[in-house]
């Protein structure tokens, strides 16, 4: 029997006294959408941010031997324990539009601290405060138990031939108690959509029900002719992966019960260090949730389960001459229940765009915002139910898989030689890579309820490694020993998906409220309506003919968009360039065997040469960067429903700024220079 006990504390916190976040823009009120042009002191999601957790478990396990069988039955119980508070923004976020009205708003403050108005406008503030009595911090405490059986039997068939099979079950079983308080009965009472459009109900206040699920597998290691020279190997089951907890926890910090959200633009509120110094009536008093301005909700639906995948491995190993073992190995991985997030409060599109994409359009696409709250026309356009925002929902998909195939050979250690090659070549796919707690801003096409399956953000489809090592050794009593080894690690780029900019007014071109919409690819760019791009200081400006014979360079430039004319990039469709890069080591050692027993004691010096190609040739090991992956933003949309675009420009290595040329230009960081590294160790009676 073993019994554990861990804890961990990640609490965050600053050394000084609470101080705000300011954002300051390059424009000024004429031109409120302006980028940001510096950001300055506390980030927003430190303030109150602390989180300890806890696992106590228990396992007990019994091996029986009766015999070619080797029974192992096992019983486990975990409870885990998270104490989490994420208070996001609760020091206040201030946007100017200038560097001089922060200094003015800064000085006001400095010369009157009470003055209860700013003498500048704040382009816009943000504050999270506590509903909960005496404004108490929002802790969200998650508790978990999981119980866990299993059985499996190792059958030596014969000496050639073991087959191993077991079953393995998990409860996972959430407690309900920390969870009851963050019932919000007005959300409860609201009918949402699922997916399917069907009617759906969220409660806050209750985790999802207990599941028991069974993992089956079964596994072989065949020995072809008992002489160890050719081998098989594999196996099948099923596999259950755990859910990152704040998935779930999620649902007690976002729920219209334990915080509110001062969320307003154009206002005089005067400069504080902190909220608590604000003047009376911009914090409301009252904690009636009935009253509150519309916000975000998470749930977790009530049959979520936990991720499962069908998992089938089959493999060979074939000894050579020469000391060498080649390896062939398929791995196919199938999503029996995987995560994927619905805004269950997010109305279904309505008609569709005209022109070359006819995409959905959201019925909020090109309606003009008025109103606050709930009565937002915006708001009641894009919303089931206005008196809140997203509802999202973590909910289980069957869609998705993967599978790997590896060639290896690989050189067994002998005379101080030995090495190893192999490629890879797989693809992955999934609907979703869930990897926070709310992924609302997937690039899609349809949008966050209606994603398909598309390369997942892991998706690596060639990859080429290997070694070579060779180590000598020389001297008796006093000697030493000089290992020299090289790897390398060839791969194809990572992955990028082309949507237009996730930034800037306009940019949500299906309407429903996510900046991710994926690029329509024309077959040609005059199939596009484009707006004229305005001279500027910087700029010399651009007609839209030039704008259309410039994208179609652009996109015969990409290897990936090129092949996409007429149709929608996917995610993760796009690949940055292939990167190769070399790695050298040298170890030296000097030993000297010393005592009556003559133990050996070693003074080891080391260099490690990373990037070690960059070093004979400075255009070798060079990554790549994106000069964008929004090549055109959207202008607007006419009355015939067609959208305008406007080509993305490029600087130049000169300075001058041009349309849009390249998809890719070399990387200028520390990480694509050969860099090195230097060590040395005594090693004592070895």
């Amino acid at each position: 029997m073993v019994v554990t006990y861990n804890k961990q504390i990640e609490d965050r916190k600053y050394k000084t006294a609470m101080f705000p976040t300011i954002e300051i823009l390059d424009g000024d009120l004429a031109t409120p959408q302006g980028s940001v042009y510096t950001s300055l002191g506390f980030d927003p999601f430190t303030p109150s941010n602390k989180l300890n957790y806890s696992t106590f478990n228990i396992t007990d396990n019994l091996t029986y031997f009766l015999g070619q069988h080797t029974f192992t039955l096992g019983l486990s119980y975990e409870h885990f324990t998270s104490n989490n508070l994420f208070f996001p923004v609760s020091n206040g976020l201030y946007v100017y539009n200038s560097i001089s009205d922060f200094k003015e708003a800064a000085l006001a403050y400095k010369n009157d601290p009470t003055n209860p108005v700013s003498p500048v406008n704040v382009e816009k503030y943000n504050l999270r405060y506590s509903l909960l009595p005496g404004g108490a911090e929002p802790w969200q405490k998650l508790n978990v138990a999981t119980y866990s059986f299993y059985i499996q039997d190792e059958f030596q068939v014969n000496e050639q031939f073991k087959l191993t099979a077991g079953v393995r079950g998990d409860i996972f079983a959430y407690d309900n108690g920390t969870a009851t308080d963050f019932y919000n009965p007005i959300v409860g009472a609201m009918t949402f959509k699922d997916e399917d459009g069907k009617d759906y109900k969220v409660n806050t206040g209750a985790f999802p029900k207990s599941r028991l699920l069974i993992s089956p597998r079964i596994g072989f290691n065949y020995d072809l002719k008992g002489d160890k020279n050719t081998q098989f190997r594999g196996g099948s089951g099923f596999f259950v992966s755990r859910i990152p907890q704040v998935l779930v926890s999620n649902q007690l910090g976002n729920n219209g019960v334990n915080t509110a959200v001062i969320n307003v633009t154009d206002v005089n509120y005067p400069f504080r260090v902190s909220p608590s110094e604000l003047p009376a009536g911009i914090i409301p008093t009252s904690t009636d949730i009935s009253s509150l301005a519309p916000y975000v909700v998470n749930a977790t639906d009530s049959d979520l389960k936990y991720p499962m995948i069908w998992k089938t491995d089959i493999a060979v190993d074939q000894r050579l001459p020469w000391g060498l073992v080649a390896t062939g190995e398929f791995i196919y991985n199938k999503t029996l229940q995987g995560l994927r997030y619905i805004d269950a409060n997010l109305k279904a599109p309505d008609r569709n765009f005209t022109g070359p994409d006819t995409r959905d359009r959201f019925p909020a696409s090109g309606v003009a915002s008025s109103g606050t709250g709930a009565n937002n026309t915006v708001a009641q356009a894009r919303f089931y139910n206005p008196q809140v925002s997203n509802v999202f929902v973590l909910k289980n998909t069957t869609k998705g898989s993967s599978y790997t195939a590896t060639f290896k050979l690989e050189k067994t250690v002998s005379k101080g030689f030995g090495g190893m090659v192999a490629y890879t070549y797989g693809m992955a796919k999934d609907i979703q890579s869930v990897g926070s707690t709310v992924q609302a801003n997937i690039p899609s096409v349809g949008g966050q309820n209606y994603l398909g399956t598309s390369y997942a953000d892991n998706d690596i489809r060639h990859r080429i490694s290997g070694y070579a090592s060779y180590r000598f050794e020389y001297g008796n009593k006093i000697g030493g020993s000089t290992t020299i080894s090289l790897g390398m690690v060839s791969t194809s780029g990572s992955k990028i998906s082309y949507t237009y900019p996730t930034s800037g007014g306009g940019n949500d071109l299906n309407g429903d409220g996510q900046n991710n919409d994926l690029l329509y690819v024309p077959n040609r760019a005059s199939d596009l309506l484009f707006s004229p791009i305005a001279a500027s200081s910087t700029f010399a400006g651009a007609t839209p003919e030039e704008q259309q014979a410039a994208f179609d360079a652009y996109i015969e430039g990409n290897d990936y968009l090129k092949t996409r004319r007429g149709q929608y990039a996917e995610r993760n469709g796009g690949y940055f360039p292939w990167l190769t890069r070399f790695d050298l080591t040298v170890v030296q050692e000097f030993t000297v065997k010393v005592g009556a027993k003559e133990k050996r004691n070693t003074i080891q010096l080391r260099a490690d040469i990373l990037n070690v190609g960059n070093l004979i040739n400075d255009k070798w090991g060079v990554s790549y960067q994106a000069t964008t992956t929004a090549p055109l933003s959207v202008a607007s949309i006419n009355a015939q429903g067609q959208p305008l675009y406007r080509l993305a420009t490029q600087t130049q290595s000169d300075g001058s700024v041009t349309l849009l040329k390249d998809s890719f230009i070399k990387s200028a960081t520390i990480d694509n220079v050969w860099q090195m590294q230097v060590g040395i160790r005594y090693i004592f009676g070895n």
